[in-house]
């Protein structure tokens, strides 16, 4: 039994388990949907043997520090492992005015334990605006989003690439993906109205493709919209991109003609009345999920410790000896030069 865990514990099995881990992240960078098991068996794995080199090895479990920094390592990779089994990732797009909704998650990668993605956050997007330089080079980002306290106030937040919004172990980042919408109401012909928003393409980026197509709802034609622009945008100068700074004609491109309409005019389509209503910004953002970021940094900590300690440990025994070998040292020199008198 013994043998069996030193074999587990050794040195080749751990350079094994690396290999076997680094092949398993290779490969769930590239698939688009990786098993979660790719990730977890090499970190069990890692974690026996780990477990049998602290059991089997007099060495590690007989000196405290040493110890505690193998207990630390294995406490990492159990970590790495649950986060595996209940992380969340993805992203989404939301527009100035528009509360967050579940359904607006595209791209979602989660673990097995990770059930309902972002079911119980809640938020509203307010107003965005993003810095230039010049040479259309981006700044920073400002993006307030609006979320209700435990006394039901709203409070005001800012997000950016580099600031998180963070909501329910939730971490919520800007991207570089903005751009404008314009909020359509469509009134059927028999029906209630209805409210929403058109996401145009990613602006800057697409500076001179900001059209997309949308079917009204209960419609069965698609019909193509598409906006003409005219935003604070500098080539030579530092500007900021926000909707307050921007107007846009709305183009319809039906058939048989082509409709423009300013903010606040409706035209009569063949299924109902479309009203263009204003022009706001859309922003994009990423979202991750992983309960066990905080308690793997302090598991990283505790490692440094125990290694430090062990360190400390083995430096102040060196320490003890030195002045004993110095003595002997004094002593024969003493005995040498009585000798020599």
């Amino acid at each position: 039994m013994i043998r069996l865990l030193r074999m587990l514990g050794s040195n080749k099995a751990a350079f094994f388990g690396m290999v076997l881990l680094a092949v398993a992240v290779l490969l769930n960078n590239r698939l688009a949907v990786a098993p979660v098991w790719l990730l977890v068996a090499p970190l069990a794995f890692l974690g026996l043997s780990l477990l049998a080199a602290m059991v089997s090895y007099p060495r590690i479990h007989r000196q405290a520090g040493l110890l505690v920094f193998h207990l630390a390592l294995l406490g990492l990779i159990a970590l790495a492992a649950v986060g595996r089994m209940t992380h969340m990732q993805g992203h989404f797009e939301v527009a100035e005015g528009q509360p967050f909704d579940p359904g607006l998650l595209e791209g979602v990668k989660k673990g097995p334990w990770h059930a309902d993605p972002m079911a119980s956050v809640v938020f509203v997007q307010g107003s965005v605006a993003v810095e230039y330089e010049p040479g259309i080079k981006r700044g920073k980002t400002f993006s307030k989003v609006y979320v209700a306290s435990e006394s039901g106030a709203s409070i005001e937040e800012t997000v950016g690439d580099d600031l998180p919004l963070v909501l329910d172990g939730y971490r919520i980042y800007s991207t570089f993906r903005k751009g404008f919408a314009p909020v359509l109401t469509w009134t059927p012909d028999a029906g209630p109205a209805r409210t929403g928003t058109v996401h145009m393409p990613s602006y800057p980026l697409f500076l001179y493709q900001q059209e997309n197509s949308w079917l009204p709802p209960g419609g069965s034609t698609p019909i193509q919209l598409s906006l003409d622009l005219h935003t604070a945008m500098d080539d030579k100068s530092a500007w900021t991109l926000k909707s307050d700074a921007a107007h846009a004609k709305l183009l319809i491109a039906l058939e048989d003609r082509s409709i423009h309409l300013q903010e606040g005019q409706s035209v009569d389509l063949e299924d109902g009345m479309l009203r263009y209503e204003r022009l706001v910004m859309w922003k994009g953002y990423n979202v991750i999920y992983d309960p066990t970021i905080f308690w793997m940094f302090m598991m990283a900590l505790l490692g440094v410790a125990g290694l430090a300690w062990h360190m400390w440990t083995k430096l102040g025994l060196q320490h003890r000896e030195v002045p004993a070998r110095d003595g002997r040292r004094r002593a024969s020199a003493s005995m040498l030069e009585t000798a020599s008198v």
